[in-house]
């Protein structure tokens, strides 16, 4: 008696894309897992793609949910984080420019630039006069 031809599984990528996933670009990685393990669970479960690579297929869609998951709230938190520290660096700014301004007052623009003689230039600073 034959076996039956099955379409070859792709257990192996999917499992290696979902372990990529926790580690690197999960963003994207991780959906491509996952809709990878599903589609290919799906095959598997009607009986056309060779079923010893269930178990695999299996584990690598899951660590792709996972993956994904992870760098979606990773993502959610640091844009947060961002938002705050912009906000509280812009407000800062803002105080800090306002309190300068009552420090040092009105500004004098009229008062002419005085350019020092050659003379002084050229004179070192340690000499006693």
């Amino acid at each position: 008696m034959s076996q039956p031809q099955y379409e070859p599984h792709r257990g192996v990528l999917i499992l290696v894309l979902g372990i990529l996933s926790l580690v690197f670009f999960g963003i994207i990685l991780g959906p491509i897992a996952w809709i990878l393990g599903t589609s290919d669970l799906k095959k598997i479960r009607a009986g056309t793609m060779d079923p010893e690579g269930e178990q695999m297929t299996n584990i690598g869609r899951i660590l792709g949910i996972v993956g994904t998951i992870i760098n979606v709230v990773v993502c959610c938190g640091l844009t947060v984080f961002y938002s705050v520290m912009f906000a509280i660096l812009f407000s800062s700014t803002q105080e800090i420019h306002e309190n300068l301004e009552k420090i040092k007052g009105p500004q004098d623009n009229d008062v002419p630039f005085v350019k020092p003689h050659d003379d002084d230039l050229f004179k070192n600073p340690f000499e006693k006069e």
